[in-house]
């Protein structure tokens, strides 16, 4: 399943003016704290794979029409089932 409006989290997304430097620090250490996966080192890659029976209208309703992507989101190569 693919989040069409995700973007990639970078520390450009963050004005290191506006943070204190242990915060700052927290972002680039989550930035950079898993395995890359197409190159992104963030939790939430854009896209996961789902169970077959939950990839149809059921799972995009959840998904797409109730904006529940963070809640379900499973990183890849685990298989979300609980959609």
């Amino acid at each position: 399943m693919l989040n069409g409006w995700w973007k990639a989290e970078s520390l450009d997304d963050h004005d290191p003016e506006d943070l204190e430097d242990d915060v700052l620090e927290a972002i680039r250490l989550e930035l950079n704290s898993y395995d890359p996966i197409e190159g992104y080192t963030v939790k939430n890659v854009g896209w996961m794979k789902v169970a077959f029976c939950r990839a149809g209208l059921e799972g995009f309703s959840t998904m797409g029409e109730h904006g529940e992507w963070d809640r379900y989101y499973v990183r890849p190569s685990e298989i979300c089932h609980y959609l």
